[in-house]
């Protein structure tokens, strides 16, 4: 048991080294959209209920995107883990041209997604708002998908606090903007929901370029050689990307859709509804990224061990990381459960809105060991290579499940906002179990068959 315990502790050390970076920069990501909700709800309620129509409109195609080029992550580990550093530059610059073919037409989706608006349930000054957020939003997209393949090549290589350092750079940025963009300062006109999507875009930019220049100068990257021998698009490397990507997006997708949804199924309960609902979903939004960073971290920690040949390890990592994301969840569900007004009070002043508001986080606070399960289980069968399945289970969970619980008992039954949520907490219940189940099922063949000498990583 002391030698159980003795290895826990100094395997969550290493994990937690490669995760407290990453989860830092993706609070930081998601606090552009909490410094976004703060600033707008302050200018005014129906810009804030703008950004909550417009957010699960675009946020799915950015998910889907990031999703796509996070499998650079589990192949450069792997690629690190084995000692093949210029293979790694090979898969850098194929990411890197699939980041802009698939900026190109997300940008051209979102721009005509204005008719999606028309069906919500919700004022035309709102839609129009709304409409403009999104467009403003869309410029972004290109430097973006950019800064994500450079990140997720860092990541990969186990190179992990510049996104830190540059997305808190990014945040600095977006929330300087966004005092001069939403409220109109220094000349330019106050913009309000539609200053914060320019500010967002803004930002992208900053930390496009702050990582570009980072990989350009730092030492520590030559032996990668990115840019020493520059390669045109080669399709097998780009499909092998996709191969694993794809199956990822979807799956990060299915589960932010059911969010989008639900979303929009909140849309007709009215404007301070939707507010509400937009308050506490943001605060999910920041505490979903600790368990996601653990998730990458767990990804790269289990594909740099993978690509050594040593599964066994790789196991315990994978034990490990969920070990950790049960002790993080169930402290941030106390927060949830014992703070919900101080929380809500950030977002608004508006009474009915922060009422509903403390509601929903009460709910919220119920599935936070669930999704820490689920998405760092995901993490886990990711460094394994392990796409399909879980992206199969995912639409179980979230679309056969999930969804349709929100929908029965929030909209056709009586329990309004506190009932879609509970489509959350049936979504993300299915989900922890299939994927934990899966993890446990996979590294265990695994090793079963290293143990006999066969044991090879490949695509399921």
């Amino acid at each position: 048991m002391n030698f159980l315990l003795a290895h826990f502790a100094k395997e969550s050390k290493v994990v937690l080294r490669l995760a407290l970076p990453v989860i830092a920069a993706q609070v930081g990501e998601t606090l552009m959209v909490f410094i976004d909700s703060v600033m707008v709800g302050h200018y005014s309620i129906k810009d804030l209920a703008a950004i909550a129509a417009g957010i699960p409109l675009f946020m799915p195609f950015l998910v889907f995107a990031n999703g796509v080029l996070i499998a650079l992550s589990p192949i450069a580990a792997q690629l690190y883990g084995s000692g093949k550093c210029e293979s790694v530059g090979t898969y850098f610059q194929q990411c890197l041209y699939l980041s802009q073919f698939i900026a190109l037409p997300l940008f051209i989706i979102v721009r005509s997604l204005s008719s999606v608006l028309q069906w919500m349930n919700i004022e035309p000054d709102v839609v129009n708002l709304a409409n403009t957020y999104i467009q403003s939003v869309s410029w972004g997209f290109p430097p973006a998908f950019a800064f994500m393949t450079l990140r997720f090549f860092n990541e990969g290589v186990s190179i992990v606090k510049p996104s830190m350092y540059i997305t808190l750079i990014g945040l600095a940025f977006n929330a300087a903007a966004n005092y001069v963009l939403i409220y109109g300062q220094f000349g330019f006109p106050a913009m309000g929901s539609v200053g914060a999507g320019w500010a967002t875009t803004l930002a992208w930019w900053v930390m496009f370029f702050g990582m570009a220049s980072f990989v350009v100068m730092n030492k520590d990257i030559k032996p990668f050689k990115l840019f020493q021998k520059w390669e045109l698009p080669r399709w097998e490397k780009i499909l092998e990307l996709l191969r694993i990507g794809i199956p990822i997006g979807l799956s990060i997708t299915l589960e932010v859709g059911m969010f989008s949804a639900i979303t929009l199924f909140a849309s007709f309960l009215g404007t301070d509804t939707l507010a509400g609902h937009q308050v506490a979903l943001n605060v999910t939004a920041i505490t979903y990224m600790v368990p996601l960073g653990l998730s990458i971290a767990t990804t790269v920690r289990v594909g740099l061990l993978g690509g050594r040949g040593n599964f066994l390890d790789a196991r315990f990592t994978g034990f490990t990381s969920l070990a950790l994301a049960v002790i993080i969840m169930a402290c941030l569900s106390l927060l949830l459960i014992f703070y919900p007004t101080w929380i809500a009070g950030f977002y608004t002043n508006d009474a009915t809105v922060k009422e509903i508001a403390v509601q929903l986080l009460s709910t919220a606070a119920i599935f936070q060991i669930l999704d820490g399960l689920q998405v760092v289980a995901m993490g886990a069968l990711r460094g394994l290579k392990d796409t399909r399945i879980p992206m199969l289970l995912n639409f179980i969970s979230y679309w056969l499940v999930g969804l349709p619980v929100g929908y029965l008992l929030g909209i056709a039954g009586p329990f309004g906002a506190r009932g879609l949520w509970t489509g959350f907490i049936a979504g993300l219940l299915i989900a922890a179990i299939l994927n934990n189940l899966r993890f446990f099922h996979l590294i265990k063949r695994i090793v079963h068959q290293q143990s006999a000498g066969a044991a090879r990583l490949k695509c399921y």
